[in-house]
């Protein structure tokens, strides 16, 4: 049996065991969602030994020459010593170089990096605070590597909020923040130079749009570049005179200014935004996640595909709370879409060329693991019922329950939703039906999407199930881990999340 050490203690691996079960059996509360490789939630570095080469496919570089890899396809040949990741391997020092005030409540700020550092307008960066490295916020950069020497962001200072705070009222010219990124791809490239793009934001929401929009238009772009800013007051308005500019000296570049109305919740931001809007248009979106939800679903309905969607929506920093009744309540029965799939037998026939596809996909096959396909079928098949006609019984998880616990990135929602797309319209559906299925998925992005693994809601209460709690056995069972029984009476770990049981011999030991 090979070693491994982490966080002193020493597990002992099986023959064909991955390192991540490894852990688990051994009682290590390690972070895992899709346990196959697609999420990356459960990387770890390697400070001795070398990991199996197939557990670092795909890392960058810099990330590979640090010694990360993925327990969860990892199957070890060497004893190993291994460690959560380290923070500061992916910091950078960003030193503050000017602030500016922009309105009551927006300061543009202006670092220059430490190091030679790349980045494209649109991307975010994330700020760690220099008091308190536990507390970190992203924030979309407005300025242009090619064109401005430092990077520029737009901090709306939030009465509560510590990071703002600090970084408006604390921190001095000269010193120095710690940095992770640039990250993300809401940025201009595009091949054709002729199509029209639309840039809709809320509030600083502005910063990552109006570098995307400088960008492209810096970039000789020759299609119509509109951008469309919505704000509560006028005094948020606050780059009017700079966009004023670009527009005068760019004859394909428009700005408008969209106010607030009370109870509106940005329909007359979006209405004027995707006005004229066709299939061709690329669209930008940052601000609000409210207002970055609804612009996707309007995207969607007007045939917009997902891979023109490019968005930047705000992180709070309280845990979203999905509301799956009020979604499901809200929609409206589509009894044409439902007679265009033949009452039923078109939505299996697309559900069994669906996941007959999804089961054999290495993306998304690992978020099926103990699950048959007909299982998922019918469960898929009594929940879209539900929501196309608004009948039928569905005695299924809600949305967000049913998918708390797995990491699920807009890239792979995205990923995932092509490739039913694909489905749909092999098995025919008019276009204009496709749009209204794909709009209808779009409406629960909100309650799939998530960086991290998040507990059930019951009666309105998050639950977390993670981790170990230990169980006196009533009846003689067998352990999930090693195999053997395990007597009454004696004492087991049972992994809440799981549900698998694990006797004190697998247990780890402490490190002599």
């Amino acid at each position: 049996m090979k070693k491994v050490v982490f966080e002193g203690k020493t597990y002992e691996t099986k023959p064909q065991e991955t390192i991540l079960d490894t852990l688990i059996r051994g009682g290590a509360n390690v972070p895992f969602s899709c346990r196959k490789g697609s999420c990356h939630t459960c990387m770890m570095k390697a400070l001795d030994g070398t990991p199996d080469p197939s557990a670092r496919k795909n890392f960058k570089s810099d990330v590979l020459e640090r010694g990360y890899f993925l327990p969860c396809k990892s199957i070890q040949h060497t004893d190993m010593v291994i460690s959560r990741p380290d923070p500061h391997d992916v910091f950078t020092r960003l030193f503050l170089s000017e602030r500016v005030q922009c309105s009551p409540t927006v300061w543009k700020l202006s670092f220059e990096s430490e190091t030679a550092l790349e980045w494209r307008a649109g991307q975010f960066v994330n700020l760690y605070h220099g008091e308190d490295p536990t507390i970190a916020r992203s924030y979309s950069l407005a300025s242009i590597a090619e064109h401005d020497y430092f990077l520029e962001f737009h901090i709306k200072v939030i009465p509560d909020g510590k990071l703002s705070n600090w970084l408006v009222n604390t921190l001095q010219p000269g010193d120095i923040v710690d940095a992770q990124g640039p990250l993300g791809d809401c940025t201009y490239a595009l091949d054709d130079t002729q199509t029209p793009i639309r840039l809709i934001g809320t509030g600083t929401g502005l910063s990552p749009l109006i570098g995307v929009a400088r960008d492209a238009l810096l970039s000789g772009h020759q299609g119509p570049v509109a951008l469309f800013h919505g704000a509560q007051n006028d005094s948020e308005f606050y780059l009017r005179d700079k966009l004023n500019e670009l527009a005068e000296k760019h004859d394909n570049f428009t700005y408008t200014e969209v106010p607030h109305k009370e109870g509106s919740l940005f329909t007359d931001l979006l209405t004027q935004a995707f006005d004229e809007a066709d299939e061709s248009t690329q669209v930008y979106l940052a601000g609000s996640p409210l207002m970055v939800h609804k612009a996707r679903v309007m995207a969607t309905l007007q045939g917009i595909g997902r891979a023109q969607i490019k968005a930047d929506p705000f992180e709070h920093s309280n845990s979203f709370v999905p509301n799956d009744k009020a979604t499901l309540d809200s929609l409206e029965p589509d009894m044409e879409l439902w007679e265009a799939l033949d009452e039923g037998k078109g939505l299996t026939a697309i559900l069994n060329d669906f996941y007959t596809r999804t089961y054999a996909d290495p993306l998304l096959s690992p978020f099926f693991h103990n699950v048959t396909k007909q299982h998922a079928i019918a469960k898929q098949y009594a929940f879209l019922r539900l929501c196309i006609t608004g009948g039928g019984q569905f005695l299924g998880l809600s949305p967000y329950n049913a998918h708390h616990w797995m990491v699920i990135s807009d890239e792979l929602f995205d990923y995932r939703e092509a490739l039913f797309d694909e489905c749909v319209r092999r098995y025919g559906l008019e276009p204009r039906l496709q749009h209204r299925w794909a709009a209808l998925h779009e409406r629960f992005r909100p309650a799939i999407v998530k960086s991290k693994a998040r507990g059930m809601i019951i009666d309105g209460e998050e639950i977390i199930k993670e981790g170990f709690v230990e169980e006196v056995i009533v009846v003689a069972t067998v352990c999930d881990g090693c195999f053997e029984e395990i007597c009454e009476g004696d004492r087991a770990r049972l992994h809440q999340r799981t549900g698998k049981l694990y006797c004190s011999n697998c247990d780890a030991v402490d490190v002599m």
